[in-house]
């Protein structure tokens, strides 16, 4: 085992048996971090922390101390394979929820040769924390700095994807799409090379569109709209999923777009983790074959100027409308995906209300039930259909899997925006020429399973 690894064991046994939260906001985290880093930096013994520990805390303490030193020994072995990483992660992950986090996982990537890289761009493989942020309870948090201070947050898949790049001796330091990585089959996450997480979303049915009752309850806090304006969202009628697929956790951001574009067209900048907009659909799918090729995925699209036709390789694409709405959804019948209280949408969602007239970095809202930030509001997003306003009108009782007109003349965008609060539904349907670009138009990305 190299020597920084057993000295990081070691400090860990130091942190006391005092649990981190794996649920809740992101200070809540936070200042667990800070208050173990500051036992580590008034050094405070372990000697010191045993004469305050029950019996049955040393036992404890000493089992975990002998499954850290296991599982360190196992890293650090040379070719760890895919599924051996898997299980290991897994153990990291057990152990995270007794209360060993974070200086184990920190002390970990300082050994890696990728810690510049991460400390320089943490966006690009997790999500920087910031107080108020809701954090996701599976993942792995590791303090980047402390003054000032930022968290980073990890899904277990990434974290295991940059200890594999370390063992492997991959250069550079990016998560490298290498196969025995991606095929991790407990793994219910795809990180693309720039770090853009997408989540596997499973197969099921749901009900797609408005019903007449839902239009009569939009038409109070809405008295401007008129009831034809609702007219391309019915019938609501029964759609099938029948294959899984992945989907991006928040819009595609101006630096995962300059990342693989090289240019970052928005109006509003300031940050990388601002949706971007300002792209048109050609756009959106020319960013699709570009890290499709970049991760070595066969182009979903062939692209020929605006002529575009989808060739179905598994590489990244613009998800469905139908894909769209059920994963915006998340199980979820009523005007929004917590239920029909309008008055939440600013737990949720960016919109005209509290946006400011502008962008927001994603991941600082609510999250629905299934892991996806932003599906409703900051940006409008690019869908693969066609538009056709009587689509749904002409959908048979129960669709599968359905693909939209065969053809037409525009686009259809999905979620809202900053901009307005009423498109800000799962069931919303707007349209735009796939040329056409605007400040409240970004995208994003769907991969399928495999």
């Amino acid at each position: 085992m190299p020597p920084r690894l057993k000295i990081v064991a070691e400090e860990i046994l130091m942190c006391g048996l005092k649990s981190i939260p794996v649920a809740g906001k992101a200070f809540e985290v936070i200042d667990a971090v800070l208050s173990r880093h500051a036992m580590l930096a008034q050094g405070e013994r372990l000697e010191e922390i045993e004469l305050r520990m029950s019996r049955m805390d040393r036992r404890l303490r000493d089992l975990v101390e002998e499954e850290i030193r296991m599982t360190l020994q196992r890293l650090g072995e040379p070719a760890l394979d895919g599924p051996t990483l898997t299980a290991e992660i897994r153990n990291l992950r057990s152990i995270q929820q007794q209360g060993w986090e974070p200086t184990l996982f920190e002390g970990l990537l300082q050994n890696s040769s990728h810690w510049n890289e991460l400390k320089s761009r943490p966006q690009h493989y997790g999500r920087v924390l910031d107080a108020q942020a809701m954090i996701d309870p599976d993942a792995i948090h590791v303090l980047i700095d402390a003054a000032p201070l930022r968290v980073l947050e990890l899904t277990p898949f990434a974290f295991a994807a940059l200890l594999a790049n370390q063992s492997q001796g991959v250069p550079g330091a990016e998560i490298q799409a290498t196969a025995d990585i991606w095929a991790f089959p407990t793994s219910k996450a795809l990180i693309s090379s720039i770090g853009l997480k997408l989540v596997r979303i499973e197969p099921g049915s749901f009900q797609m569109g408005t019903t007449k009752e839902q239009i009569d309850q939009l038409l109070q806090p809405f008295p401007d709209s008129k009831r034809e304006r609702f007219d391309d969202e019915q019938p609501q009628h029964r759609v099938k999923i029948t294959r899984p697929f992945f989907l991006g956790t928040h819009p595609v951001t101006q630096g995962q777009f300059e990342a693989i574009m090289g240019s970052n067209p928005s109006h509003f900048k300031g940050s990388d983790d601002l949706p971007v907009e300002n792209v048109s659909w050609l756009d959106a799918v020319s960013f699709c074959n570009k890290m499709s090729e970049k991760d070595k995925r066969t182009p979903f699209y062939r692209i020929n100027g605006t002529d575009v036709a989808d060739v179905g390789g598994n590489g990244y694409r613009l998800p469905t409308e139908a894909e769209w709405e059920y994963a915006c959804r998340a199980g979820m019948a009523g005007l929004f995906p917590w239920g029909d209280d309008i008055g939440k949408q600013g737990e949720h969602a960016w919109f005209s209300d509290n946006s400011d007239g502008e962008t927001h970095p994603v991941g600082q809202k609510r999250p629905n039930a299934w892991g996806l930030y932003d599906m409703l509001g900051n940006v409008w997003e690019w869908c693969a259909d066609w538009y056709d306003e009587k689509y749904f009108a002409s959908s048979p009782s129960v669709a599968v899997d359905p693909l939209g007109p065969p053809k037409a003349s525009y686009r259809v965008i999905r979620g809202g925006s900053w901009y307005d609060a009423r498109g800000c539904r799962p069931a919303c349907r707007d349209r735009n020429t796939p040329e056409n670009r605007d400040y409240d138009l970004g995208f994003r990305v769907a991969a399928v399973q495999g």
